[in-house]
């Protein structure tokens, strides 16, 4: 299991999804800039959230 602590904004709205067992998940990217980097970048991570969380998300 990974851990990952991000601090962004989203691309867009987040929407719940069902498996056919029933079980909730949501997948979205999460865009980050980069603190310490001269010119303005930002990064596009891809994220997936299971159950509750993606409930509470």
């Amino acid at each position: 299991m990974n851990k990952f602590i991000g601090i962004g904004r989203t691309t867009k709205d987040i929407e719940i999804k069902k498996t056919s067992n029933g079980k909730e998940y949501t997948i979205f990217n999460l865009a980050i800039t980069r603190p310490y980097s001269k010119q303005k970048e930002t990064d596009f991570i891809p994220c997936q959230v299971w159950n509750k969380q993606a409930i509470t998300l």
